[in-house]
């Protein structure tokens, strides 16, 4: 039992330690504009070994000595190493908390966006009586959703579940007050998934003299998610992006099968050997070569994937049989 214990314990150890590089991947890469992991650690490397380099150049014609020149470029090479390193860490820092909360931000807005009318109207109604919104109570009405009290005044509601590229308009913001003053009510709050309008957010001066309006958009929904403890966690975050890594490499997979498939192979050698026969006519031979080359390579490497996936399965066939 404790051997089973102790493999377990090891396999766990190992998928966290390959988690923790593919999150380490994933910070980078998204924060980074679109530079890949492996270019990045490159550029690392190819100017450590420039400073290498020059430092050694430098000191051996300082000092004329192979051996002292060799200790202090190595010495200056690792104060260096350190430092980077440091800096790499403050970078990784600022680059997580950058891929956290944007993966929060769409997970909220997706676990909104995906609700009923009636549960998205109720979640944000449990959201805001965490807050110090009190007495509240769904409305049901066209420009009013609910109606509730704030810091001792009567205030009312009105909740937009709408997509990212639809905006409240003033027009939204002009016919919610104006339902507000029959009903005698001088405050409220305008929420959405979306954003609000320059002209909604505008309007808000020209009509603080008659009543306060307050609009919450996606972006303060977060920070109130934040404040009534109803944010994801970091092990909810870890895993949506893990999951979003699991889906890149399948439809890289599915791209790759698509590409090398065996319904390609005649097609890619009928094209490639017309392109080729093309080219001849044309002032741009090289070009069209090259464009026939490659396809006839992707018939090639499509047909060999063919028959090795045959080799593979009688392989495993014979297996079972013995």
């Amino acid at each position: 039992m404790d051997m089973k214990k102790k493999i377990k314990e090891l396999i766990n150890g190992i998928k966290k330690y390959i988690n923790n590089i593919k999150l380490k991947r994933y910070y980078i890469e998204n924060t980074m504009e679109g530079r890949s992991y492996f270019a990045i650690f490159l550029d690392s490397l190819v100017i450590k070994v420039i400073l290498f380099i020059l430092g050694f150049i430098y000191f051996f014609i300082r000092t004329n000595s192979l051996g002292f020149t060799a200790t202090i470029t190595v010495q200056l090479i690792l104060l260096f190493w350190i430092i980077n390193g440091r800096i790499k860490k403050s970078r990784l820092n600022t680059a997580k908390k950058e891929v956290y909360d944007k993966v929060a931000k769409e997970k909220i807005f997706g676990d909104l966006i995906n609700k009923t009318p009636y549960e998205y109207l109720s979640y944000l109604k449990s959201a805001l009586e965490k807050y110090k919104v009190e007495d509240i109570k769904l409305f049901h009405q066209t420009d009013v959703d609910m109606l509730a009290n704030l810091d001792g005044n009567r205030i009312g509601i009105k909740c937009y579940q709408y997509n990212k590229d639809y905006k409240v308009s003033s027009n939204h913001v002009r016919e919610f007050f104006l339902t507000l003053n029959k009903m005698d009510i001088n405050e409220g709050i305008i929420i959405t998934t979306s954003t609000f309008s320059e002209d909604a957010k505008e309007l808000l001066p020209k009509l603080k003299d008659h009543g306060k309006l307050h609009l919450m958009d996606i972006e303060e929904i977060v920070k109130l998610f934040k404040q009534v403890e109803l944010y994801p966690s970091d092990n909810d975050i870890k895993k949506i992006i893990l999951d979003k890594i699991s889906d890149k490499k399948r439809r890289m997979k599915e791209y790759k099968n698509e590409i090398l498939s065996k319904s390609k192979i005649g097609k890619y050698i009928i094209i490639g050997l017309v392109i080729y026969l093309w080219g001849g006519f044309t002032p741009f031979e090289t070009y069209y070569n090259l464009v026939a080359l490659i396809l006839i390579l992707l018939a090639i490497i499509s047909f060999g994937k063919y028959i090795s996936s045959f080799i593979y399965v009688d392989s495993a066939n014979e297996e079972e049989i013995l």
